[in-house]
């Protein structure tokens, strides 16, 4: 049995989702959700129901098994414990880091695991990729999403995403993540471009006038919010569109893995925090081109 603790928005989540199913598809056993920090926190919600995932939430007994306690709060205290080596659960993966990919959830040999990570890297899932994007397929479509889905596959469109938001309203997250600038989308949107003939841009954010306002191009561009369609709707629209340019956002990077066109390119920030000496070697797919 593994255990995955979800936490986040609709990418995290996705990534959590995405290395529990693949370990569970490596030792054949069943895959289930830990939601109880979702429940706790007032700005998430659970956001896979949306896709075929297969996985439920886990119960108190699913929990009693692994020797994990179901109460966020003695969740926490069990972390500060195993930080200062006092406590260890040999069921238990916790991500050392998110940023370089930890070998021991790629290599774990125990049939039962509970993970704790945000495994923001295709190498946890990259073998069992297949059933991944099988699975991150819609339930059900919108008559409005189908339309932009069949245009988006006969145009020559590129999805483009601007993640704003908390990025720049909240100054802690603004000083640890940043928010890419005009002079990034510029420069990606004239190479995304770049030989094709009458582009579009599908142009998604959470901040319409903030782009009107700074992002200047003569090249013909739809607005995604003003479709109505839910974030998982968005999401598979990105990966409908062509060729991807992303934001330092998880929501945009599923978008264009999702992305199935041979030809496509995706084009992201080669800075993904702020921070200038944070490594970011496995974030990335091969052949994404990187500004």
């Amino acid at each position: 049995m593994i255990i995955t603790k979800l936490s986040g928005g609709l990418g995290n989540q996705m990534f959590q989702y995405a290395a529990g199913r693949r370990l569970a598809l490596k030792k054949n056993t069943e895959l289930y959700f830990d939601v109880s920090d979702l429940k706790l926190d007032p700005m998430r919600t659970f956001s896979l129901g949306s896709f075929s995932v297969r996985a439920k939430e886990a119960t108190a007994e699913n929990f009693e098994k692994l020797n994990i306690p179901q109460s966020a709060f003695f969740k926490k205290l069990i972390t500060a414990l195993e930080r200062f080596s006092l406590l260890k659960n040999p069921k238990k993966i916790r991500e050392m880091s998110s940023l370089l990919v930890d070998q021991r959830l790629i290599d774990w040999e125990d049939n039962d695991a509970y993970l704790d990570g945000y495994w923001q890297s295709e190498k946890y899932f990259i073998d069992s990729a297949d059933a991944i994007r099988k699975e991150f397929s819609l339930v059900s479509v919108s008559e409005s999403a189908a339309r932009a889905f069949a245009t988006a596959a006969k145009t020559n469109s590129i999805a483009v995403h601007f993640r704003r938001g908390d990025y720049v309203s909240d100054v802690r997250v603004a000083t640890f993540h940043g928010s890419c600038g005009p002079d990034y989308y510029s420069k990606a949107t004239t190479l995304a471009t770049e030989g094709l003939k009458e582009p579009i841009l599908f142009i998604f954010t959470d901040d319409v006038a903030w782009i009107r306002n700074n992002f200047k191009t003569e090249v013909q561009c739809i607005y995604v919010s003003d479709l109505g369609l839910t974030d998982a709707e968005e999401l598979i629209l990105m990966s409908k569109c062509k060729n991807n340019i992303i934001a330092n956002s998880s929501f945009s990077w599923w978008g264009a893995w999702l992305n199935q066109n041979p030809k496509k390119v995706v084009i992201g920030p080669k800075r993904w925090f702020a921070k200038e000496n944070i490594v970011e070697a496995d974030r990335f797919p091969p052949g994404w081109i990187l500004l």
